[in-house]
């Protein structure tokens, strides 16, 4: 008599998620913009300043290059719609608003349902943020993008409410000018 095996069904992203980024100087424009790409920025005001030196006080010393992205969010469309997770809640915004800034787009090289998906899971904690608690108090941007990359597969070496800008950069190496690898953990 023999033995009957089966396999459970693979999900259709299997293994490192593969990604591009690229980088937009203060003052420029990323040249192609998609819906579920992420965007990191290297913000120099006030509040980014104090997250930076938060950051770089707990990092080990071979993560500090990472301390300059300040704040993330998601991209809803191609024209820089985007949501994002700031002090108030979750909100709508435009990319247009860090033009002065220096920032990287994360163009995640996935299936068009899982893009979509990141993007359903940003817009549902815009319109969800009175009960969204986790969400739209106290937890950051990188949170929101954390929790949706979450959802197509992608897992981080943290629990997602305590992923920062800097962790994504790291993850997505946005500090280096151009990547294909991808982040598989430890």
């Amino acid at each position: 008599m023999s033995a009957a095996t089966t396999t459970a069904p693979v999900p259709a992203q299997v293994g490192p998620l593969r990604y591009r980024t690229e980088r937009a100087a203060p003052g420029a424009a990323a040249a192609q913009l998609g819906a579920g790409d992420l965007v990191l920025v290297a913000g120099t005001r006030g509040t980014a300043r104090l997250v930076r030196f938060g950051r770089r006080l707990r990092m080990p010393a071979a993560d500090r290059v990472h301390a300059k992205w300040t704040h993330a969010a998601v991209l809803v469309d191609a024209d820089g719609s985007l949501v994002e997770g700031v002090g108030t809640g979750v909100r709508h915004g435009h990319l247009d608003r860090y033009v002065d800034a220096e920032y990287v787009v994360v163009r995640l090289e996935t299936s068009a349902a899982n893009r979509d998906e990141v993007v359903r899971i940003a817009v549902w904690a815009v319109r969800n943020r009175a009960r969204a608690r986790r969400l739209s108090s106290g937890v950051g941007c990188s949170s929101l993008i954390a929790c949706a990359l979450e959802r197509i597969g992608v897992l981080f070496d943290r629990d997602t409410a305590r992923v920062t800008p800097a962790d994504l950069a790291r993850y997505f190496r946005a500090s280096s000018p151009m990547h294909t690898a991808a982040w598989t953990g430890s």
